[in-house]
């Protein structure tokens, strides 16, 4: 064989193995089968919405179903694009994919409430409005305007008169329900007597003492401070008495006998604090050995 033609064998076999490998194609993913049931939840709860007649007369119906087909129609479309091997890994579409629960949950309780209180009339108004009601309050800019511009006077004074209620019940029920932990957390004889009355009205809503409220005080404002006092109070009380006897009980005399390196006049406070503290991270709920030892 001629010199030359090994050469030029040699050389196009060195470009063979040079090539970059043919890239292999990516599988594409399985449908998304959340994703389609909850396009079609929308796009069944709009068309009930189109399609069954009012049972009163409503402005806004139409406007509700475009948009649940709209909100139908773009779930199909992340659906359709999850199949494609690189749109499935956007952070749309996964952040969709961790939805897809809720958006059929959504359509599924939209479409009950637009059929039992337009559709079939069984919620009694104004107590249960439709959808498409509130769809016509908040899209209506007029009925926006006329919010901002004639009722903020309105507004403005109900929302500082709700303050002036709130706050100052709040703290009254803050600092009585503070002061009442540490009592209650720091004393035996308080704890004795106090823990009793917390265990019994405790576990009673604010909302059980509206007669026994309206009965003992003059005004209704007397009575909602401290209805928002007392319903304030219990948790401030038992998170606070908890956090107090914790540290004043036992566990906190047994962290502060291992910190102080076990100077309690024992013959563990040899060992210095060093190897009292390596002690401590044996001990989970039972009494230390140089606990036992000082007794």
């Amino acid at each position: 064989m001629d010199l030359n033609a090994i050469l030029e064998a040699q050389v196009a076999a060195d470009a063979d193995e040079r090539a970059p490998a043919a890239e292999e194609p990516i599988p594409s993913a399985p449908p998304w089968w959340g994703g389609l049931l909850a396009a079609a939840a929308w796009l069944v709860a709009a068309g009930l919405t189109a399609a069954w007649p009012d049972a009163d007369d409503f402005d806004r119906t139409a406007a509700l179903a475009f948009a649940m087909s709209v909100i139908g129609v773009g779930v199909a479309v992340a659906a359709a694009l999850h199949i494609a091997p690189r749109a499935r890994d956007g952070a749309l579409l996964v952040r969709l994919r961790q939805l897809a629960p809720w958006l059929i949950a959504l359509a599924v309780l939209l479409g009950t409430w637009e059929v039992i209180s337009a559709k079939l009339d069984l919620l009694p108004r104004p107590f249960f409005a439709a959808p498409q009601a509130l769809l016509e309050v908040f899209a209506a800019p007029q009925a926006l305007l006329e919010v901002f511009t004639d009722d903020w006077k309105r507004l403005g004074e109900s929302v500082l008169r709700s303050l002036l209620l709130l706050l100052p019940a709040y703290l009254i029920g803050a600092v009585v329900g503070f002061l009442t932990g540490v009592a209650v957390g720091w004393s035996r004889p308080v704890g004795y007597w106090v823990h009793p009355v917390l265990r019994l009205i405790g576990p009673l809503p604010a909302v059980a003492w509206l007669p026994l409220a309206f009965f003992a005080f003059p005004s209704s404002g007397s009575a909602s401070t401290f209805l928002i006092a007392l319903a304030t109070f219990f948790p401030v009380a038992v998170l606070t008495w908890s956090g107090v006897a914790g540290v004043a009980g036992p566990a906190g005399r047994r962290l502060q006998r291992f910190g102080d390196g076990g100077n309690a006049g024992n013959d563990c406070g040899r060992d210095g604090g060093m190897a009292a503290r390596r002690r401590l991270r044996r001990v989970q709920y039972h009494v230390p050995v140089c606990a036992r030892r000082a007794r």
